[in-house]
């Protein structure tokens, strides 16, 4: 689902950080739900193991690796099993780069970029540390911090080209296409709370279960269930603006029912709408 909840941590510059750890349990424990964004995203592990899923794409990574996530790449992460992980990221809006074609080709999938840059490799230290100083700069915030910032973010961009691991995709890609469509579609059409998959299909021009079928194979799940969950992040990103009220959030987002708004959110996000919106009232008045 659209996870663009970040935004509202943006200062200055398009470009939001976050960091965590956690402790080792016995089970998989989930760090990243099931999403994808416009922004690029960075992670770097700091410490312990993780398994993350990439357009698919399952990769496991541990101390001092990079993972690079380009625009409306579908990812989840969890920890594995008996693993700690400490780790932090970064999104970004390729403006900040102050290139537009290299932007839109990144966006449009006429580039693509390596996914992982492993601890192993020889250069892999330059390029955690200027991912780990832009983090520093962003959460410091030392005068002049966001000229430091997007210098350094177009230095990392340039080391990764020098390594080759930004290139061209020649051969048209039929699953990012799919997957641009109806990422579309779904950002001009989730208000509709009467939004079904035949109304989608119709759209792009296939039958309705050719249609389920190729979502599923692409998204990994169903379309209700990525409906709900891209309606849910919307109504995060609302409430923390604090302009409209849980019901009128809830409507704006394609709820009609607002104890089943309610209970998906607490569901999904671990507090209530209420809750969240009072947390954000008293971050925004403690900042």
């Amino acid at each position: 689902m659209l996870n663009d909840s970040f935004r509202v941590r943006y200062n200055k510059l398009p470009i939001a950080i976050w960091m965590n750890s956690e402790s080792a349990a016995k089970d998989p424990v989930s760090f990243a739900p099931l999403h994808h964004h416009s922004e690029f995203e960075l992670i770097g592990i700091r410490s312990g193991k993780a398994r993350i899923l990439i357009d698919q794409v399952p990769y496991v990574v541990s101390s001092g690796d990079i993972i690079l996530i380009p625009p409306y790449s579908i990812h989840q992460g969890e920890i594995l099993p008996n693993e700690s992980l400490s780790h932090f990221c970064f999104c970004f809006d390729l403006s900040i780069l102050g290139d537009d074609s290299f932007s839109s080709l990144l966006k449009n999938g006429a580039l693509d970029i390596e996914r992982i840059i492993h601890h192993s490799c020889s250069d892999s230290d330059i390029i955690y540390k200027t991912a780990s100083l832009i983090f520093e700069q962003c959460e410091q915030h030392h005068k002049g911090w966001e000229f430091i910032v997007r210098g350094q973010l177009i230095y990392l961009i340039g080391l990764l080209e020098a390594r080759n691991s930004v290139f061209s995709i020649y051969t048209e890609n039929t699953h990012h296409n799919f997957s641009s469509q109806v990422l579309t579609l779904l950002a001009s059409m989730y208000t509709d709370p009467n939004l079904t998959s035949r109304k989608i299909a119709e759209k792009m021009g296939y039958s309705q279960s050719y249609f389920c079928r190729i979502f599923a194979k692409n998204f990994s799940v169903s379309l209700q269930y990525y409906l709900r969950q891209y309606r849910l992040c919307k109504a995060r990103l609302l409430l923390a603006q604090n302009t409209l009220s849980v019901s009128q959030t809830a409507v704006s987002v394609g709820f009609t029912n607002f104890s089943y708004f309610s209970k998906q959110f607490h569901d999904m996000f671990g507090c209530t709408p209420k809750e969240f919106q009072k947390l954000q009232i008293q971050m925004n008045n403690f900042s």
